[in-house]
C-alpha cells in the first residue's frame, strides 16, 4: 500500500512538511513509548495530529515539548543527516529531515561530531527531566591531632642502684664515710689500719684510694670532701692529726697535727674551703684554714651547759659547716651546739620534740639535718634522725627519722645524689657480720 507521505509529487510544500512532521513524530513517539506501542497517523488536510495507542495525548499542554536548533545546515549529498530547524507557517517549530539523494524524504539518526565542526544535537520530542546533580568534593577531614596538652610535673627518680654497698672483706672496721656528688664516688676509712677505699653507688666493687702505710697513717676515721678544691681530708686519731689527700689520684697532699688533740673524731668543710675537727676527748673545735697547712685549736666551749658528762663521751662528735655556722652534735642526749663562723660564739640549737638518744656523723642538706643515731648509746633501733632548721640554724623541729633492717649500728652519713650513704659500723657486735657493708637510703640530698 503506498504511503499517504509519497500520493502527490505536486502536494503543496505547506502540506508535505506536515506530513513529515506527524511522520517523524509518530516514529519519535513509537520510540519513547516501546515496543508494545503502536502509532497511527492520519492526515486531515493541513494539520497533523498523531495519536499514540497509549494513553497519552499528543499536543496536551503538559507534554507539548518545543524543539528548536539553532544550526542550518545547507544538505549536500555527502551530508544526508543534518537537521535543520524552520518555522512553519502557524508558528509552529518543526524539525524536517532533508531528502536523500533521490529525493525521499529520510529521518536520519543524529549525526555525531566529526572534523573541525560541531554536528548540531536533534532533541526529541519527549520530555526528558533535567537533573543537575551538584556533587560537592569529597573532603577528606583528619581526625583531629591529638596532642594533649597536659601539665605533667615531671618527679626525677633516683638513679637505679643498689640498697647495699659491700665493702673488701680485708677492711677491719669502720666508722668515717664520706663522698664526691660530682662523681658519684663513695669513699669509706678503714678504722683499724687507715686505708681509704673508694667505690660508687652504682658498682659494688670498692679499691684502694689511699694507701695509709706511704703516709703513715694507722686509722681512719672521720672523712670529708672539699669538691671545689678537690681535696679529702682523713682524720687520723692516733696521730692526733687530719691528712689531706688528693680527690681524684689519692695522692697524699699533707699531714697537719691539731694542737693539744685529745681524741680526734670527725671534720666537716665550710663552702669557703675552711675545715674543722672535732675531739671527743676536749670541748674543743680545731680550725684548719682554706688550703692550709696547720691546725688551730679555734673554741673552747667548755663553760657552756651543753656539756653532757654522759657514760661513753662528754663532749661533741659529729659536725658540718655552712657560709655562717658550724654545727656540732653531741653523742649522748642529742644536743645540738651552734658555732658563729665569723665570731665563734656558740650557743645551744633549739630543738622542738628533739630526741634524747645521741647523735653520731651528720649531714646538712639544705635546713635538713641528718644525724646517725647509734643503738649502742640508746639502746634501741637504729636509725637517721631528721631535723628541720631554720635559715639562721638557731631553732629547728623534729622531721622523723629513716630506718631500714639493713641497719647496724650506724655511725655517719654522707649525702649522695637523692640519699644517703650510711655507715654500719657495727659497735658493740660480736661477732661481726663480715664483710661490712654500706646503706644507700632515699633522702631529700
Amino acid at each position: 500500500m503506498e504511503h499517504p507521505l509519497l500520493r502527490s509529487a505536486a502536494m503543496p510544500k505547506r502540506r508535505i512538511r506536515a506530513r513529515v512532521v506527524a511522520a517523524i513524530a509518530s516514529l519519535l513517539l513509537l520510540g519513547s513509548c516501546g515496543s508494545g506501542e503502536q502509532a497511527d497517523i492520519a492526515t486531515t488536510g493541513e494539520e497533523s495530529t498523531t495519536t499514540p495507542s497509549a494513553p497519552r495525548h499528543v499536543g496536551d499542554p503538559s507534554t507539548t515539548t518545543t524543539v528548536s536548533e539553532s544550526t542550518t545546515t545547507e544538505p549536500t549529498a555527502a551530508s544526508s543527516t543534518t537537521t535543520t530547524s524552520d518555522a512553519g507557517e502557524d508558528g509552529e517549530t518543526v524539525t524536517t529531515a532533508p531528502p536523500t539523494s533521490d529525493g525521499d524524504p529520510t529521518t536520519t539518526a543524529p549525526p555525531t561530531t566529526s572534523g573541525n565542526g560541531t554536528a548540531p544535537t536533534t532533541t526529541a520530542s519527549t520530555t526528558t527531566a533535567s537533573t543537575t546533580t551538584t556533587t560537592a568534593p569529597t573532603t577528606t577531614t583528619a581526625p583531629p591531632s591529638t596532642t594533649t596538652s597536659t601539665s605533667t610535673t615531671t618527679t626525677t627518680a633516683p638513679p637505679s642502684r643498689p640498697t647495699r654497698l659491700e665493702l673488701p672483706p680485708s677492711i677491719g672496721a669502720i666508722e668515717g664515710v664520706a663522698t664526691d656528688r660530682s662523681t658519684g664516688r663513695v669513699f669509706v676509712g678503714d678504722l683499724n689500719n687507715g686505708n681509704v677505699w673508694v667505690g660508687t653507688v652504682s658498682n659494688e666493687e670498692f679499691t684502694l684510694f689511699s694507701n695509709a702505710g706511704s703516709a703513715g697513717r694507722t686509722n681512719a676515721l672521720g672523712l670529708a670532701t672539699d669538691e671545689a678544691r678537690r681535696r679529702l681530708y682523713v682524720v687520723s686519731q692516733r696521730e692526733g692529726r687530719v691528712d689531706v689527700v688528693d680527690l681524684d689520684s689519692g695522692s697524699h697532699l699533707a699531714s697537719i697535727p691539731m694542737p693539744g688533740a685529745s681524741s680526734l673524731n670527725d671534720v666537716a668543710v665550710a663552702p669557703d674551703g675552711t675545715a674543722y675537727v672535732s675531739d671527743l676527748g676536749r670541748p674543743v673545735v680545731y680550725r684548719i684554714g682554706a688550703g692550709g697547712t696547720t691546725g688551730e685549736a679555734w673554741v673552747d666551749y667548755s663553760g657552756t651547759s651543753a656539756v653532757n658528762t654522759g657514760a661513753v663521751s662528754q663532749h661533741g662528735n659529729g659536725l658540718v659547716a655552712d657560709a655562717d655556722t658550724v654545727l656540732l652534735a653531741y653523742m649522748v642526749g642529742g644536743e645540738l651546739l651552734r658555732f658563729e663562723r665569723s665570731s665563734g660564739s656558740v650557743s645551744r640549737v633549739t630543738i622542738s620534740s628533739a630526741p634524747t638518744a645521741g647523735r653520731d656523723g651528720l649531714a646538712l642538706c639544705g635546713n635538713r639535718l641528718y644525724g646517725a643515731d647509734i643503738s649502742l648509746i640508746t639502746g634501741g633501733a637504729d636509725r637517721v634522725w631528721v631535723t628541720d632548721l631554720g635559715a639562721d640554724r638557731t631553732s629547728g623541729s623534729s622531721g622523723g627519722s629513716i630506718t631500714s633492717p639493713d641497719f647496724s649500728s650506724i655511725s655517719t652519713v654522707a649525702p649522695i645524689g637523692g640519699g644517703l650513704v650510711v655507715a654500719n659500723a657495727q659497735f658493740g657486735i660480736s661477732p661481726k657480720v663480715l664483710p661490712f657493708w654500706l646503706t644507700v637510703v632515699d633522702a631529700a640530698c
